[in-house]
C-alpha cells in the first residue's frame, strides 16, 4: 500500500510538472500571437494613413488645377468657397495633419 501511495505522489508530481511545462510553452505562445496582433493592427493603421496622405493629395491636386484653370477667368464666389473647404477637407482626411477638427468628427445622435 506504501508502494502505491509513493507511485501515486510521483504520478502526481510528474503530471503537475508536465502541466506547467505545457502552461509555460502556452504563455509563450501567447505571447507571440499578442506580440503579431499588435503589428498586424500598426501595419493596418499604416495602410490606412496611407491611402488617406493619397486621397488628400488626389483633392489638393484637383483643388490646384481647379484654380489654375480659374485663373483665366476671376473665381466666383462658389468656387472660392469649394476651394476653401475642399482644402480644409484634405487637411481633416491627411493624418499628417493631426488635430484638425471637422463636423465629421462629431457623433450626432438624434433622440427618440
Amino acid at each position: 500500500m506504501a508502494n502505491r501511495a509513493v507511485g501515486f505522489l510521483i504520478s502526481n508530481e510528474r503530471q503537475a510538472i508536465e502541466d506547467a511545462e505545457r502552461q509555460r510553452v502556452r504563455d509563450i505562445v501567447l505571447e507571440r500571437k499578442r506580440r503579431q496582433d499588435v503589428e498586424k493592427q500598426r501595419l493596418e493603421k499604416l495602410e490606412v494613413d496611407a491611402q488617406n496622405w493619397r486621397r488628400a493629395q488626389a483633392i489638393r491636386e484637383y483643388l490646384n488645377a481647379l484654380e489654375q484653370t480659374a485663373d483665366r477667368h476671376e473665381l466666383s464666389m462658389e468656387q472660392l468657397e469649394l476651394l476653401r473647404w475642399g482644402h480644409a477637407k484634405a487637411d481633416w482626411i491627411d493624418p499628417l495633419k493631426p488635430g484638425v477638427a471637422d463636423v465629421l468628427d462629431e457623433e450626432i445622435v438624434i433622440p427618440r
